[in-house]
């Protein structure tokens, strides 16, 4: 499940193809770049939580964004370079081609898209490389269904493809891309794209029975989403604000993925860096408290229970906890769960007695207030 719903398709497309979790949420993500970059660029940063099945360990890979001037460093393409390395399968190209081919061919532009552009459009229209992808003839942005053709980030995700993720961060493109920023006045240097980093470690963790929940480390919202999830906190609610975009995959192996990457605030930075299609992070780290994907596995079988994640804003990390409890917790099924939601867009995948164990009592979702979309790989 994505928020968008042509990276939804691309995640189902590689697992049926036989890929891992890993592969379709980094799949994923690279197709996101291009149709929600409003909120899940080349410029983000995030968080994922990973539950690998036979070793029957949970972890976390953590790439926030850093401050570069007045733009953040992007982290996410090292968080997918080192989610891939870690736990993927499928070849590295395979995984970032269908993301490069909806830039270069021209993806209509999704209703999740749309409503960002509909309440971002005054900010991102002062910046002229903005303008070229964004508005169509006359002045007026782009709409639901209107083609949204980005050579130019065709041309990263390109280079990415071909050289690897390395290259985004201290190869030849990493010194293009600081030279870009750099020539609209932006601070990024190559020295913060070498040393931005992706890290694995521990996750939070609270017991469900015999089962273990998982929730992101600070900086990032998990001690949020973990208060929600145990009936400690409030339950979440407000408006969307917008930024974050959140991904998730489970795999018939019972392998999962979910994560959270984010902008800073709607369109980032509000620049798009000349000649690579990137819209820029907004430097200061303002997704970073409100990214919480949850994950639920069973470490005694390695089997996988839950994945979950929400989006924005700052009521998601308590929204996404407040529906797992009650699915995992209180016997509620997802839909009417997803449906008492509000502001904020959730997607989960809930397996109550185990992927592996029992698949046909697995439910997907996204709340329908959102433009996300959940799809099933088959049973």
């Amino acid at each position: 499940m994505a928020d968008e719903p042509r990276a939804a398709e691309v995640g189902r497309d590689i697992l049926v193809a036989g890929g891992s979790a890993a592969d379709a949420a980094v799949a994923m993500y690279f197709a996101l770049s291009a149709t929600l970059p409003s909120a899940a660029s080349l410029g983000a940063g995030g968080v994922c939580l990973v539950h690998n099945s036979q070793t029957r360990k949970a972890e976390a890979i953590v790439f926030p964004s850093t401050p570069a001037g007045s733009v953040a460093t992007p982290t996410a393409v090292r968080g997918m370079t080192l989610l891939h390395v870690r736990h993927g399968q499928a070849r590295w190209e395979a995984l970032v081609a269908p993301g490069e081919r909806l830039a270069r061919d021209g993806a209509s532009v999704s209703r999740a898209l749309a409503r960002d552009l509909q309440a971002g459009v005054s900010q991102i229209g002062l910046d002229p490389a903005a303008r070229r992808i964004y508005e169509k003839s006359g002045g007026v942005a782009v709409g639901e269904g209107d083609p949204l053709v980005q050579r130019d980030l065709a041309s990263t995700l390109a280079a990415v493809r071909a050289r690897g993720g390395v290259d985004f961060f201290q190869g030849v493109f990493a010194r293009q891309l600081a030279e870009s920023v750099q020539s609209v006045g932006g601070g990024l240097t190559q020295q913060n794209l070498r040393e931005s980093l992706a890290s694995v470690v521990e996750p939070i963790k609270a017991p469900v029975g015999d089962h273990t929940a998982y929730f992101a480390p600070p900086p990032f919202a998990g001690p949020v989403t973990q208060a929600a999830f145990t009936g400690q906190g409030i339950a979440g609610s407000g408006a969307y604000s917008g930024g974050e975009a959140g991904f998730a995959a489970m795999d018939r192996r019972a392998n999962a993925v979910a994560c959270t990457v984010g902008m800073g605030q709607l369109f980032g930075a509000r620049k798009v860096a000349p000649g690579t299609g990137i819209m820029m992070g907004a430097p200061g780290g303002g997704s970073n408290p409100l990214m919480g994907p949850i994950l639920i596995s069973n470490p005694n079988t390695g089997d996988v229970m839950l994945v979950g994640v929400a989006s924005g804003g700052s009521a998601a990390p308590a929204a996404v906890g407040t529906v797992a409890r009650q699915v995992m917790r209180e016997g509620i099924p997802l839909s009417p769960a997803l449906a008492a939601t509000g502001g904020v867009q959730i997607g989960m995948i809930a397996c109550p007695r185990g992927m592996r164990e029992n698949r046909t009592l697995c439910q997907l979702g996204v709340d329908p207030k959102s433009y996300g979309l959940a799809l099933t790989a088959g049973r």
